[in-house]
C-alpha cells in the first residue's frame, strides 16, 4: 500500500490540486501525498522522457508555517515543460486505486529503471514494482 495516500493525509477527493508557479502549494498536511506522488511521477519523467537532472524544493521560507509547496525545479532553473506540468497534475491527481494500479505494472520498474538494473543487480535488490523502489527509500 502506497503509505501516503488521500484518506491517510485526510485530503477530500473532490480537491483537485494544481501546479502553478510556485509548484504544488498546499496545507503541510497534504505535503506527504503531494511529495510521495511527485517522486514517482518524475522518476517515471525522467527515466521514459527527459533524462535531464532535476530538483526538488519544498518551499516555505515566507509562507504563513502550514502553507508550504513543493516544487520541481528544471535545469538552470528553467520552468518545467508544459506537458511534464500536465503529467505530474495527473499523478498527483490519480484516486488511490488508480495510482497502485500504475506504480503496480509488472514491468513497469524494468522500464522505468532500464539504466539502473545492472546497479540494482549488484547490490541484489529485489525490487519488482516502481512502487518497491519507492517504499524502499522510507
Amino acid at each position: 500500500m502506497i503509505p501516503y495516500n488521500r484518506a491517510s493525509c485526510k485530503i477530500p477527493d473532490s480537491m483537485i490540486f494544481q501546479y502553478g508557479t510556485a509548484g504544488f502549494r498546499y496545507l503541510s498536511t497534504y505535503l506527504p501525498h503531494i511529495a510521495y506522488r511527485i517522486g514517482a511521477a518524475m522518476a517515471m519523467i525522467v527515466n521514459m522522457y527527459s533524462p535531464e537532472a532535476y530538483g526538488i524544493v519544498f518551499t516555505a521560507s515566507h509562507n504563513p508555517w502550514r502553507d508550504n509547496g513543493v516544487k520541481i525545479v528544471y535545469r538552470n532553473g528553467l520552468m518545467l515543460p508544459k506537458q511534464h506540468v500536465e503529467f505530474l497534475e495527473y499523478f498527483v491527481n490519480l484516486s488511490d486505486e488508480e495510482c497502485h494500479k500504475i506504480l503496480d505494472t509488472p514491468g513497469l520498474l524494468e522500464t522505468v529503471l532500464s539504466k539502473e538494473n545492472s546497479r540494482l543487480a549488484a547490490e541484489d535488490k529485489e525490487l519488482r514494482t516502481l512502487k518497491d523502489l519507492i517504499d524502499s527509500a522510507y
